[in-house]
């Protein structure tokens, strides 16, 4: 009889390359099922929110900032403040989480050796670790959002 078969070491490599090429195509199909999954992960050009107030008492030197919230977690903010000026300002992290389609509340007690008196505030979403420069919002005096006390 002359029977012919596969040797064992090319046997070995093609069960190998079969494996591989499955469990590259199991990655892949799994990489796109983890991305789709959580919604409330965003990157800074998904973000999406609104200043609704920022209130000013000139006599507690409190700031109020009121930002609803679209469709993403937002992290916290770095709330920049300038004078009329603009020769006094400083920046101030808040590390306030704001879910998805809520409303939050930011209370900040300004630093009067900073800054004499507000005139505008630039507010700056973070989402994780990045701070989203390119989605700020910001007030000044005359807008009708920016009601002093």
């Amino acid at each position: 009889m002359n029977e012919r078969a596969v040797s064992p070491l090319i046997a070995t490599i093609f069960l190998i390359a079969v494996s591989v090429a499955l469990g590259s195509i199991v990655m892949s199909l799994g990489q796109d099922y983890v991305s789709q999954a959580d919604p409330l992960s965003a990157s800074c050009s998904e973000v999406s929110y609104d200043l609704k107030r920022v209130n000013y008492n000139q006599n507690t030197n409190e700031l109020k900032i009121i930002v609803d919230n679209g469709d993403f977690q937002i992290d916290g903010f770095l709330i920049k403040l300038f004078d009329e000026s603009y020769t006094e300002g400083y920046s101030e992290r808040i590390s306030q989480t704001i879910l998805p389609y809520e409303v939050g509340v930011m209370n900040l007690l300004i630093d009067t050796q900073k800054i004499s008196s507000v005139y505008e505030v630039k507010v700056i979403p973070q989402i994780g670790s990045s701070i989203c420069d390119s989605t700020f919002r910001q007030v000044d005096q005359s807008s009708p959002l920016f009601v002093m006390q």
